[in-house]
Formats: C-alpha cells, sequence, structure tokens
C-alpha cells in the first residue's frame, strides 16, 4: 500500500494553513483480494471505497480541507486470510499535518484520556505501590506529574 498526501509520503510533514484543501492518493497491490480502502485522518474515516467482489489492485483519490493539525493515513481490509488464517489488512504510516495551528479533536480527547489515566496511576502509586521509602515514591509520583502536565498543555 502507498499513500501520498499533498505528493508527500507516509513519515514526511506537510505545512498548510487552516482552510488549506489537499489531494490524497492510496494505491495498493495484493495477492489477496481487497474488499475495502479508508482514508483516514486522525482517527476517522474521510473517504472510503467498498469492493464486494474483491480487487488486488486499485486507487483511490480524495480531496479534504484541512481544519486542524493531525495526521493522515490509509488502511485496507478483506475477507480474505492468508495462509496462517489471519483476516488481510494493512495500514500506512501517518503523514503529518501541521501549521494551522489548531489541535485536532482526536488529540485534545486523547489528550483528556491520558491525563486522567496518568492521574490513576498516581493514584495507584501513592496507595498501593510498593517503595523501599517515601523519596522514592516521591519521585515515581513527581515523574507521573510531569507526564501529566505535558498532556495538559495539549487540552
Amino acid at each position: 500500500m502507498f499513500l501520498s498526501v499533498a505528493g508527500l509520503e507516509p513519515g514526511d510533514t506537510v505545512l498548510v494553513e487552516k482552510g488549506t484543501k489537499i489531494t490524497i492518493h492510496a494505491d495498493w497491490s495484493s495477492h489477496h483480494t481487497i474488499q475495502r480502502v479508508e482514508i483516514v485522518q486522525n482517527g476517522k474515516v474521510v473517504a472510503r471505497r467498498d469492493f464486494p467482489e474483491g480487487v488486488t489492485a486499485g486507487h483511490i483519490e480524495t480531496e479534504i480541507v484541512i481544519e486542524a493539525d493531525g495526521w493522515i493515513g490509509a488502511r485496507l481490509g478483506s475477507s480474505s486470510r492468508d495462509s496462517f488464517n489471519q483476516p488481510i489488512w494493512a495500514h500506512t504510516s501517518p503523514v503529518y499535518v501541521r501549521g494551522t495551528g489548531q489541535q485536532s479533536e482526536a488529540s485534545v480527547e486523547s489528550a483528556r484520556f491520558y491525563t486522567d489515566q496518568i492521574g490513576e496511576g498516581m493514584n495507584w502509586v501513592k496507595t498501593k505501590g510498593r517503595f523501599y521509602n517515601d523519596a522514592q515514591r516521591k519521585e515515581v509520583v513527581d515523574l507521573f506529574k510531569q507526564g501529566q502536565d505535558w498532556y495538559r498543555k495539549l487540552i
């Protein structure tokens, strides 16, 4: 599976202003049949093509307007199974999008999730964690707080 976002490949960063329209291309070739190909932006499907009969190669192209920083990837899926009886699927690495000055909704949701999870971890460390002394416990709690503060800045 190959992905191109505004002419750039996975691992690259597209620098755009908010409201910019960009073109996304995905190509694939597979020994097994593919029934679904999707373009994903920040975890949400923004374009999809279904192939009920299955295909072994193809292309999808779409344009989207960028409203926030984040990432874009492509994935495919199939009801076919490989020789190990595993479902056929693939997902590209992302092309990153920066420069809008806006955090994506997915980034904010993720930051809230990790802020909460770190808080739960800190509570466990404070109430149930086993340490040689209180200084060691404080050191771990301080590390958790640093991580929590970092995620809070993203909210």
